[in-house]
């Protein structure tokens, strides 16, 4: 399922996949780049994260060492010194891959 999320700049829509698990929902961005991935890279996310009060949300990084929780904090404006109410995880490519497939 695709959420529309509006951006901080208010001018542009961006739609995030999720999965639902139950009444569950939880959002993921893929980011497959080579470089770490850091919560400037994810601000949509976070954002819908703090709109959907999620406790939860995930990245899809291309690097294999790659796993564990990402330190995060709001997306809004003068907000940004704020830790984001839900966590954010990184995991690689592969190992979501089979999580997703198991579900």
């Amino acid at each position: 399922m695709l959420f529309p999320v509006e951006h901080a700049n208010r001018r542009k829509f961006h739609s995030y996949p999720t999965s639902e698990f139950g009444e569950c929902i939880i959002p993921f961005e893929v980011k497959y780049q080579y470089e770490t991935v850091t919560q400037g890279d994810v601000m949509g996310l976070r954002l819908f994260i703090e709109d959907k009060s999620l406790d939860r949300g995930y990245v899809i990084t291309q690097r294999s060492n790659d796993f564990g929780p990402m330190e995060a904090h709001s997306a809004r404006p003068r907000k940004k010194s704020d830790p984001l109410n839900g966590r954010i995880m990184k995991i690689s490519a592969p190992l979501a891959c089979y999580w997703l497939s198991q579900s």
